[in-house]
């Protein structure tokens, strides 16, 4: 399928219709596994060009926008810089990863974050 107004190709996803570009993000992520890819892996294999890691954490934006409809979130881990796919929980919070250090600590933070119907 083509786009009406440019002529790019329009792919999809999960039941969602992306660019190629954010198709490509999507299964270099998702290819990834538990390993995660790093950022400036990405960057070079998706932008196949010099960038600065902002222009792919607005791609990352845009991707994630795009999957709200989804249980999955593309989300990223500092220190190095490695980007996931994750399956979210009740659509607010990606679950963390098994065996993370840190996991005691998100799940208080984010314990105080939720909304009372």
């Amino acid at each position: 399928m083509k786009c009406k107004c440019c002529g790019q190709e329009i792919m999809d996803r999960l039941g969602i219709r992306l660019t190629p570009r954010l198709i490509r993000i999507f299964d270099l992520v998702k290819m990834s596994g538990d390993s995660g890819i790093l950022s400036d892996e990405l960057v070079l294999r998706v932008l196949e060009r010099r960038a600065q890691p902002k222009t792919l954490k607005v791609h990352v934006h845009l991707l994630n926008e795009r999957l709200l409809s989804t249980d999955y979130r593309i989300t990223c881990e500092r220190n190095p810089a490695r980007y996931f796919l994750r399956e979210v929980d009740n659509g607010y919070e990606a679950r963390p990863r098994i065996g993370r250090r840190d996991v005691g600590a998100a799940l208080k933070k984010s314990s105080g974050n939720q909304r009372s119907v």
